[in-house]
């Protein structure tokens, strides 16, 4: 699975239009980019919501392999969390050459100014904690979300003299 995850990542990242669109910039503006990724903490966030979100993929695997025993499942997420830290900066390239895809040099300047401000410097700060709470807000709305939207889709079977099977 985490190889699949690795493939995953890995070929959106080859073959993001958006990526393909960054070999054309300036090696001034990717290197800006660069700065940018690392005071902005977004490999760090990257690897943080992997994390949040792996234990709900594990729930989902583990249901659609119940013949897998649990170790193996806590063994792969402590060896997913290893594999991830250690491998992480071989993110900041590609992720560089998104965000220099997506800003111009003039742009970058501007927010690297911003994130060298004390303001900047609060929102990185902040934005691991706002991330967590925006996360648990999420999962309840989508909670809630799914379930009038089951009762829309029973009710609409139902109407339609359909029998769920």
């Amino acid at each position: 699975m985490a190889r699949m995850v690795a493939a995953l990542l890995t070929a959106w990242i080859i073959f993001s239009p958006a990526v393909s669109k960054a070999q054309d910039g300036t090696t001034s503006t990717i290197a800006k980019a660069r700065q940018l990724v690392e005071i902005t903490g977004a490999l760090t966030n990257a690897l943080n919501v992997m994390t949040a979100l792996l234990p709900a993929q594990i729930e989902t695997q583990r249901k659609a392999h119940p013949e897998i025993p649990m170790e193996f499942w806590d063994e792969f997420k402590r060896d997913f969390n290893d594999e991830a830290q250690a491998d992480l900066e071989q993110l900041e390239e590609p992720v560089a050459s998104l965000y220099a895809s997506h800003f111009s040099e003039q742009e970058i300047d501007t927010l690297l100014a911003f994130y060298r401000s004390d303001v900047g410097i609060k929102s990185v700060r902040e934005q691991p904690g706002i991330a967590k709470d925006s996360f648990s807000i999420g999962q309840e709305w989508g909670k809630l979300v799914g379930e009038r939207a089951g009762r829309r889709a029973a009710q609409s079977l139902q109407n339609s003299g359909a029998r769920p099977q």
